[in-house]
């Protein structure tokens, strides 16, 4: 869009072509205004550009000059386009007077942006913002923060850059335009697919999280794998881009198996019992300025629908969590191994080194 509006050609208006025609024919303003039926004034009005050829005159020229009405309607139709190009060039060109000190605050979000082929490389500043612009479809920074809420995302260890935390959510959005979702959401069927979902995590993740698309998708619900964003610190996030279609959007934020995961179905959790107005963004840890609860209540529901509490609680009892006991629950319960370390390791049941054989470590590819 940008890359039209910044075209420069020049505005021809279609009476310059008019005044060509009765120059050659030797044509007077006035004998072509009784043929035309109209004023003199009128006529002086349409050879000097001052009032616009409509569908009437150009059936009119067409008739009395010999010419096609739809050549006078086109050279209108672009003298409009490219008058109006110009105006918004100009208009652009001063917003960009206003808001260009503002930029440098998206130098993290345009690098991270940049190294996944999103906005073309550039040191010029005027070329990333129009990139920026482009990328957001925005008319302007300022409306970042109405967008996405900037200032709300918080964390508990550091901050966060929110404009890259915008852009990792900016790009969850055209992955799920790229999707093309046929089916609306439906929660009978979404239940269903966690349940099927839960039996992915054995698998290789390359092959896994095709099938999770697969089978979310039939329940009109989007999952899309989204690069790592530098300094936003996301696992992943929930929210409904449309009321009847929700996205779970996944990172590979530290590389791990488990960690994928858990937010799947933590963000799933979200889906079930949580609000379709709010965005949900997994970090590890929240301050208390988040929902907190929401958050807790996503946690514990995924936690037991990964791994059944009594049964967790029957293998801590009655097993040491060793490396074989460990293999041998998770094939009893049907779930990857490193799921299940994960969970004994963070309620320091295990050390992370014993975790540590488990896990594997994951690179994520856009789905």
């Amino acid at each position: 869009m940008i890359d039209y509006i910044q075209k420069t050609n020049h505005a021809v208006h279609p009476s310059e072509i008019l005044r060509d025609i009765i120059d050659d024919r030797e044509i007077t303003q006035k004998y072509l205004a009784t043929k035309l039926g109209i004023s003199l004034k009128h006529m002086s009005e349409l050879l000097s550009g001052q009032v616009s050829f409509t569908t009437n005159m150009a059936l009119k020229l067409a008739f009395v000059l010999d010419t096609p009405a739809d050549t006078w309607l086109q050279l209108q139709a672009n003298y409009d386009m490219i008058r109006s190009r110009l105006a918004i060039k100009t208009q652009m060109d001063q917003q960009y007077e206003s808001e260009k000190d503002i930029l440098p605050e998206f130098s993290d979000c345009y690098g991270n942006l940049q190294k996944w082929g999103l906005v073309k490389k550039t040191l010029v500043h005027k070329e990333r913002y129009n990139n920026i612009l482009d990328f957001f479809a925005i008319p302007s920074l300022q409306l970042l923060t109405n967008n996405y809420n900037l200032a709300k995302f918080r964390k508990g260890i550091g901050e966060p850059d929110i404009r890259s935390v915008a852009g990792w959510l900016r790009y969850g959005e055209k992955q799920f335009e790229n999707l093309k979702l046929k089916e609306p959401f439906n929660v009978s069927k979404f239940k269903q697919s966690l349940e099927e979902a839960r039996t992915l995590t054995n698998l290789p993740i390359a092959e896994a999280s095709s099938e999770l698309v697969r089978i979310c998708a039939e329940a009109g619900v989007a999952v899309v794998f989204t690069p790592y964003f530098t300094k936003t610190y996301i696992n992943g996030s929930t929210r409904w881009i449309v009321p009847s279609r929700p996205l779970i959007q996944l990172s590979e934020r530290n590389k791990r198996s488990d960690t994928l995961w858990f937010t799947f179905f933590h963000e799933a959790a979200h889906i079930l019992l949580h609000s379709k107005k709010q965005i949900y963004i997994n970090w590890d840890s929240v301050d208390e300025e988040t929902n907190a609860l929401e958050e807790d209540a996503a946690n514990e529901h995924a936690r037991n629908f990964l791994i059944p509490l009594s049964k967790y609680e029957e293998f801590l009892e009655n097993n040491e969590p060793s490396y074989e006991n460990i293999i041998l629950f998770s094939d009893t319960i049907k779930i990857g191994p490193d799921v299940v370390a994960g969970r004994l390791a963070y309620e320091k049941k295990i050390g992370w080194p014993l975790a540590n054989r488990f896990f594997r470590r994951i690179k994520l590819e856009k789905v």
